[in-house]
């Protein structure tokens, strides 16, 4: 199960998630708690993943959808501490090539004054693992399950 909790810095907010991202966790809120911030004005988000224990395939496809979302709706999500949790993220390889990544808090926050697209070269080493691809406009994840 995840826990969420958030916070406002300089009109972005901060989703910090704790615990299992999995399919077996209440992952359903981060859409929902997205939706909301949606609904509320809110499109500058950034998830810290720095207390996510586990994420699953689900998990992953959870945050992809959520980015989805907020991108449809003219926002920015972006990962913070994504580094730090690498190895419990099997298809962390996959978030690193679509989201803007950072280690920082601070960077991070600065960052949404100017937006840059995902790095080609990680997009191109996340196709070519087989596990990700874009179909019809979206990322799909394939291969390993979570």
């Amino acid at each position: 199960m995840v826990d969420m909790r958030s916070s406002e810095v300089r009109g972005v907010i901060i989703l910090h998630l704790t615990g299992r991202l999995t399919v077996g966790g209440s992952i359903r809120g981060l859409q929902e708690q997205v939706g909301d911030l949606l609904d509320s004005g809110f499109k500058k988000i950034l998830v810290d993943v720095a207390d996510v224990t586990h994420m699953d395939s689900w998990g992953v496809g959870e945050l992809l959808m959520a980015r989805e979302t907020v991108v449809i709706a003219g926002g920015e999500m972006k990962l913070l501490n994504l580094e730090k949790r690498e190895r419990d993220i099997p298809h962390a390889m996959v978030l690193g090539a679509v989201f803007e990544k950072f280690e920082d808090e601070p960077s991070a926050i600065l960052s949404y004054s100017s937006p840059k697209l995902p790095d080609p070269e990680a997009v191109a080493r996340a196709e070519k693992s087989g596990e990700f691809r874009w179909v019809d406009g979206w990322p799909r994840l394939f291969g390993h399950g979570g």
